[in-house]
Order: structure tokens, then sequence, then C-alpha cells
């Protein structure tokens, strides 16, 4: 959960978030707001009586700035393909007393329609010089407040319970095997730990299983083309790490940005040291994944047969 002041031009809001699921690349939050006089928290407005079972009144005082997004946004909102979808491009820091964290993004909301077309955007954009995440603006100051390290991430076993459709189960595996993927993608571009590279490669085969078993009740020539570019991406890697180097170029013009932390060489491209392994779908490396990752989005978010 997190309690949150936010001014909006001249106004102050008071937001309590918590809860919520993640599914299919999408977060849906329970999300409870309104308007204060000023910077301080309120809760003698409307929307903070139903807050009491959550935030208890002895708990109240106890309550301390912990940090601080300081950001400029532009947004705009978009009629894509008949989907209503909001446009924001955040720019600012993060910052606690100590330390601080640029803070560049774009940030993607369906307001009304298909969730399909959220990706199919995203899909759009990523033409462009961005990195697709998951995360929040909190999340980074809350790791500045806990000195967080980044470190390579094992496989978390999805909660599947017994009544859980077989469609539904298979698209869990299947999202937990993209969450994988993506915490392990920056590590292996970037970092000399062979460990995010392995475990890149643990996800891309996780995700092979589940897609032989997906194709039981959902064959399809979309499934076909995922299913056949995974394939592929697990023999360049098995090629990448067999010839042991990873090839960053020294040029300045291969640089790309990284919205959050400027411009900086954490989004090099990956390739082997060797041009004869270093494919087409290598050269593109972070983005090629990113890609595939919004791809599968836009799959697993369209109709599911009946059972």
């Amino acid at each position: 959960m997190a309690l949150r002041l936010r001014r909006a031009g001249r106004q102050w809001l008071q937001t309590l978030k918590g809860g919520g699921t993640l599914k299919g690349g999408l977060h849906e939050r329970h999300e409870g707001e309104g308007s204060v006089s000023r910077a301080a928290l309120d809760f003698s407005m409307p929307e903070a009586a139903e807050w009491d079972t959550l935030l208890p009144l002895s708990w109240r005082d106890e309550l301390q700035l912990v940090f601080v997004t300081d950001f400029f946004r532009s947004s705009r909102l978009l009629d894509w393909q008949g989907s209503s979808i909001e446009v924001c491009m955040d720019h600012g820091e993060a910052r606690t007393e100590q330390h601080s964290v640029p803070i560049c993004e774009l940030e993607l909301e369906l307001k009304s329609g298909d969730p399909r077309h959220l990706f199919e955007l995203a899909l759009a954009i990523l033409e462009v010089a961005v990195r697709t995440r998951n995360g929040h603006k909190a999340e980074r100051g809350y790791w500045l407040l806990s000195g967080f390290v980044e470190q390579p991430v094992k496989a978390v076993a999805p909660g599947l319970s017994g009544t859980c459709r077989l469609a539904d189960a298979l698209q869990t595996l299947a999202w937990s095997c993209l969450t994988h993927l993506q915490g392990n993608l920056h590590g292996a571009m970037w970092s000399d730990d062979a460990e995010y590279l392995h475990q890149v490669r643990v996800a891309l085969r996780r995700l092979r299983v589940v897609l032989r078993m997906a194709g039981k009740i959902r064959a399809d020539d979309g499934l076909a083309a995922l299913s056949g570019e995974v394939a592929a991406m697990c023999v360049d890697l098995g090629r990448i790490r067999r010839e042991g180097r990873v090839h960053r170029p020294d040029d300045p013009a291969d640089v790309r940005a990284w919205p959050g932390h400027g411009a900086c060489r954490r989004c090099w491209p990956i390739a082997s040291g060797s041009a004869t392994v270093a494919t087409p779908r290598w050269r593109g490396g972070a983005r090629a994944m990113q890609r595939l990752m919004l791809r599968f989005a836009i799959w697993m978010n369209g109709p599911v047969p009946a059972e």
C-alpha cells in the first residue's frame, strides 16, 4: 500500500493505493483519491472514512515522509483503434534525503477499450529508443531507501487455485515466465555476471514448455510465430553462451537512452564477439526481447476459447 500527496497544477490530491493484480502485463490497483487544501494529509475528507480499517487512527501520527518523486508531466488522450489511452510523459527525479535518481518515462493507461490496443500502441512506440518496464516511480524511491542492488532473478512459482480454468492457468504460467525474463534482461544486456544470461535462458525454456501446453488448447498462427521466435532465441543464446563473450560497442552513437536513467551504457545491445553469432535478432538485443514480450501480451489478452 502507498499513501501519496500529489500536486497537479494548483491542486493537491491525496491518494491511497493498494492491492490489485498484475494479469497479462496489466496492472490493476485499488485506488481512492480526493482533493485536499494543502500539502498535508487530511483524514476528514469523505474518501478517508473507508480507510479506517486499512490505516488505523493509532498509526496516523507515526506517518513520515520517506521519499519524493518530483517531475513534470505532459499528457495526451489518444483514440487508438477505438480505445481511449492516456499517454503521459514524465521528467524529473525521485529523491530521499541522501540520494536521487532521474525519472524520464512514458506511461500508458487504458481508460476504456480493448487491453490489446494498449500493448499495440506500446509496440509502435518501442520503435523509438525506449525500454519497457512493469515497475512504478515509488519503486525507485523504495530502492533508494533500502540501498537496493540489482541481482539475477530466479523463477517464482505462480499461485494457482484448484478451481482455475486451464486457459487462465496457462496464461498465468506464461506471464510468470515473461516476468522472469524481464527481471533479468537488463542484467543480461549490461552486467558481467553470467547468471543473468543463464536466467534468461531458463525463462525462455520454461516459456517453451508452457507454449507447448497452450498449443493443445489454443493453437493459432500467432502462437506458432511466437513459439518459433522463442525457439530461435534459445538457439542464439546458446551460441552466445558457448562463445563466452559479450560485445559492447565503444561508439557513443550506439548508446540508447533508458527511461529513468538518462543516456547510459546500460542499454547497449547484446551480441557475441563473433559476427557469425550476432544474428539480426540479437543485434537488436533488448529491443527484440521487448517486442517479444509485448507481442505475447497482445496474444494473451486476446479471446480465450471456451473449455
